[in-house]
C-alpha cells in the first residue's frame, strides 16, 4: 500500500511541483545516498534519504520522479532500485560484486593464463585479499553470466582478454 502511495506521488511529482527545480547537486546527492544505502529507494520521504542528502521531501519527490521517468530508477514488484553503474543490479537479482573486486578477480585469472586450478585458488585469492565468500560470490556471478567456466578441477575465464 505504501508503495502504491509513493508511486502515485511520483506520478504527480513533476506536474504538481513544477515550481520545485532541483539542482544537479540535489540529484547527485540523492543518487549518492541511495547508492550508499543499497541502491534501493524505500520512499521519496525516507528519513535516511532526506537527512543524508540534505534536501526536503518535496525536492526529493521531484528528483526521484525524474529518475523514474528517465529510467535511472526501475520499479519492479514492490521495490524501486537505482540502476546507475555503481549499483550493478538487474531487476530480479541481487547486486553484483563491487567493480574493483570483480576487476581484481578477473585480472588474477588473466595473470594465470585464464585458468586456475581449484587446488591453487584459495591460496592465490587469499594472498590477493579475497575472502572465500567474496571469491565464491564473484565466481558464481561470472559463471551465471557465462564469463567463467567452472570445471571439475579448475576455473576458466571466458571473457575479457581470455576469449
Amino acid at each position: 500500500m505504501k508503495l502504491a502511495l509513493v508511486l502515485t506521488a511520483l506520478t504527480w511529482a513533476i506536474p504538481a511541483n513544477a515550481e520545485v527545480k532541483p539542482s544537479d547537486a540535489d540529484v547527485a546527492a540523492v543518487i549518492a545516498v541511495v547508492e550508499a544505502n543499497g541502491c534501493v529507494v524505500k520512499a521519496y520521504d525516507d528519513p535516511v534519504l532526506l537527512q543524508e542528502s540534505k534536501i526536503d521531501a518535496e525536492t526529493a519527490m521531484v528528483v526521484i520522479g525524474s529518475l523514474v521517468e528517465n529510467s535511472t530508477i526501475s520499479v519492479t514488484h514492490d521495490v524501486m532500485r537505482l540502476t546507475t553503474p555503481a549499483c550493478l543490479v538487474t531487476a530480479d537479482a541481487a547486486p553484483s560484486a563491487p567493480v574493483p573486486e570483480r576487476a581484481a578477480f578477473v585480472a588474477l585469472l588473466e595473470a594465470h593464463d585464464c585458468k586456475l586450478a581449484f587446488a591453487d585458488a584459495e591460496k592465490l585469492f587469499s594472498e590477493a585479499g579475497f575472502t572465500p565468500q567474496t571469491a565464491n560470490a564473484i565466481a558464481d556471478a561470472l559463471a551465471a553470466e557465462g564469463q567463467l567456466e567452472l570445471g571439475p578441477n579448475e576455473m576458466t575465464l571466458k571473457s575479457g582478454n581470455c576469449q
